[in-house]
């Protein structure tokens, strides 16, 4: 079972806080939360450099594995998204048959291609900053995904 955890992001300061104190059950922490506070939840996954991964958090990604599928080798085969939790769909529609809904943690993106269905699909994912500290990535992540 993964450790249940949250960030939160201080709209007012600009700064993140890694270990939010949340009294109450988990059904109540929405509602008592202060509302210049976003909580962000923790995957139970960590990135290649061990750090936790959280919602918001903008990665680096690929799906394919080997040293032939390095980022130096095949830059092409990297992605950059935004860590999201709800309801997402891969958008499928030259092969109806392999469009997929899903609810849970997922990667985010504007590429050309989808982002997978789950982030255990990915085999080397990289944090590589936030949207709310670092969304300036996001923006040099489109022109090199194609956007």
């Amino acid at each position: 079972m993964r450790e249940i955890k949250f960030r939160s992001w201080d709209i007012v300061k600009k700064e993140m806080d890694g270990n939010p104190m949340v009294d109450g059950f988990i059904n109540d922490i929405f509602e008592c939360f202060p509302p210049e506070f976003i909580l962000e939840q923790y995957t139970g996954l960590k990135d290649k450099n061990g750090k936790e991964i959280y919602e918001g958090d903008i990665v680096k990604y690929t799906v394919h594995a080997g040293e032939s599928c390095s980022e130096e080798n095949r830059p092409d085969l990297w992605h950059i998204g935004v860590i999201a939790f709800g309801e997402g769909e891969i958008d499928a529609s030259d092969y109806e048959e392999y469009s997929v809904t899903m609810l849970g943690f997922y990667i985010k993106n504007d590429s050309e291609y989808p982002a997978p269905p789950s982030l255990c699909e990915c085999t080397v994912i990289e944090i590589i900053g936030n949207i709310h500290q670092n969304p300036e990535i996001l923006k040099k992540g489109d022109s090199k995904n194609g956007s």
